[in-house]
């Protein structure tokens, strides 16, 4: 699975968030990251975010862990591990 992970908040539009909610599935999140489901891919969400500067984010493939290997944590406690 991929996540988008916002790494420069001050270039970062409200409207692109938007955007991705609307148009992708969004499984979770926390403040400067979105989960994507696995039916998400690197195509679907690049074709969504298209005019975004690449500076602004970073698309990131992940996968559920448990909690003593939590890389990311979620809004509602989920822990993710980055993919190697």
């Amino acid at each position: 699975m991929y996540g988008l992970r916002i790494i420069d908040p001050t270039l970062w539009r409200d409207e692109w968030s938007a955007r991705i909610g609307q148009q992708l599935e969004i499984i979770n999140s926390t403040y400067n990251l979105f989960v994507f489901g696995n039916a998400t891919g690197p195509r679907e969400i690049h074709e969504v975010i298209g005019d975004v500067p690449s500076e602004a984010y970073n698309l990131i493939k992940i996968h559920p862990s448990t909690t003593g290997l939590c890389e990311i944590v979620t809004d509602d406690g989920t822990c993710f591990e980055l993919d190697s």
